[in-house]
C-alpha cells in the first residue's frame, strides 16, 4: 500500500525550529496564512493543497511574549481541524513541549487533570496522532490519549553532547568545550548523575546507561530528596557519592530554577566539585535565568524545544548550551510516516 505524501507545517512562532526539522528530513515546510483580527480573533487558511497527504503540524505549546500557551493550544487545534477539513488522509501532533503535563493528576479534590482533557481537545480536533519529547510523566501521557501518541527520550542528544564535551570537540559557533572550560569538568574528575526529585530517576538512569555506554566507563548516580509544601521546596536528604565528582544533574525541565538551584546546593554541599545542570524544556519563567547564575552552578544545557529568549541567552552568557532536538522530532515523523 502506497504512503501517502507527508506534508509539514508550522504555525505560530515555530517556525525556526520546524525548518531544522525539515532540514533533517530533506524537505520544506508548507505554508499557510494566518490572519489576527482586531476583536482578538484569529484565522489559518492553508495555502499548500494537503487532500490525501499525511500532514504533520508541528507546535510547541509554551507561552511567550507574543502568545500565550493557551493561544497556541487553541491555534493547534484550528489548524489541525482545517487540515482534516481539507481533506488531509492524516493529520499529527508534533508537540516538542507539551504544555499542561504536569497537571496529570487531582492534587486536591476539584482539580483538573489537565493532561487528559488536552489530549481530548487534540483528539476532537481530529488529531489521528501525537508526539512530543520528554513528557514529564510517561505513564500518565500513555493513559491520557486513545490515539498512538509517541514520547520522543532525549537521553541520546544530551548523551552525545556530554561524550562530545568529555572528547573536548567544538561543537557550537559561540565557541568550543576548551574555552568554556565544559572539557575539562567533565574530564578530570569522576562524574555522577544527579535525579534532583523521586520523578527524574528514571530519567536520570537512562541517560546514565547512555553515557555510560558512550565513555565506556562506570558512571555513579545519586539522587537528591524534594518535597513541596505551601511555604516552597523542602527536604535535604540525598544518596550517592559527590564528593570529588563532577555532578550531572538531570530533569525534564527547568522552569523557575528552584528545583535545579536546590539540588546543586546539594551537591556542593555534599563535595561536588563542579555541577552542571541538563533539562530538556527551557521553560525559565521568572527570574529563572539570573537564579541559574549562581556560582554553584557551572553550566545549564537545555535542548531547542523552546526556544531560550535573547534576554536569558545574555544573562547566562557561556556557560549556557543550547541543543537541536529537530533530529529527533524527524526521525518520530520519519517513523510515525512509515507507520499504517
Amino acid at each position: 500500500m502506497t504512503q501517502p505524501e507527508p506534508c509539514l507545517f508550522a504555525p505560530g512562532s515555530n517556525r525556526t525550529f520546524a525548518e531544522a526539522v525539515c532540514r533533517h528530513l530533506g524537505t520544506t515546510l508548507g505554508e499557510h496564512d494566518e490572519k489576527a483580527f482586531s476583536d482578538g480573533e484569529f484565522r489559518t487558511r492553508l495555502v499548500t493543497c494537503v487532500r490525501g497527504k499525511d500532514v504533520f503540524v508541528i507546535q510547541s505549546l509554551h507561552g511567550d511574549a507574543q502568545q500565550s500557551t493557551d493561544e497556541k493550544l487553541l491555534r493547534l487545534l484550528f489548524f489541525i481541524a482545517t487540515a482534516v477539513d481539507a481533506g488531509a488522509a492524516r493529520v499529527s501532533a508534533v508537540v516538542p513541549y507539551l504544555c499542561y503535563a504536569r497537571q496529570d493528576r487531582r492534587s486536591a479534590p476539584g482539580d483538573p487533570v489537565a493532561t487528559r482533557h488536552v489530549a481530548r481537545l487534540l483528539e476532537a480536533s481530529g488529531a489521528g496522532r501525537m508526539a512530543t519529547v520528554d513528557i514529564h510523566n510517561p505513564s500518565a501521557f500513555d493513559n491520557a490519549f486513545r490515539i498512538p501518541a509517541m514520547n520522543i527520550m532525549p537521553g541520546a542528544l544530551l548523551a552525545d553532547f556530554f561524550a562530545r564535551s568529555c572528547a573536548g570537540t567544538p561543537d557550537d559557533p559561540a565557541g568550543g568545550h576548551e574555552r568554556n572550560g565544559l572539557a575539562g569538568a567533565l574530564r578530570e574528575r569522576p562524574l555522577v548523575v544527579v535525579a534532583p526529585d523521586s520523578g527524574a530517576i528514571p530519567r536520570a538512569a537512562h541517560f546514565r546507561e547512555l553515557l555510560s555506554y558512550r565513555l565506556d566507563a562506570d558512571i555513579d548516580s545519586a539522587f537528591i530528596e524534594k518535597h513541596r509544601s505551601d511555604s516552597g521546596l523542602g527536604g535535604t536528604g540525598a544518596s550517592g557519592h559527590f564528593a570529588g565528582r563532577t555532578a550531572l544533574i538531570v530533569d525534564d525541565m527547568i522552569c523557575t530554577g528552584a528545583t535545579t538551584l536546590r539540588a546543586a546546593r546539594i551537591c556542593r554541599e555534599r563535595g561536588a566539585e563542579r555541577v552542571i545542570a541538563a533539562a530538556t524544556h527551557a521553560v525559565l519563567s521568572g527570574n529563572a535565568a539570573s537564579l541559574l547564575c549562581d556560582p554553584v552552578i557551572d553550566a545549564v544545557v537545555v535542548s531547542n524545544t523552546i526556544p531560550v529568549p535573547d534576554t536569558a541567552r545574555e544573562v547566562l552568557g557561556n556557560r549556557l548550551h543550547v541543543l537541536d532536538a529537530g533530529r529527533l522530532c524527524a526521525d518520530a515523523i520519519g517513523v510515525m510516516g512509515g507507520a499504517c
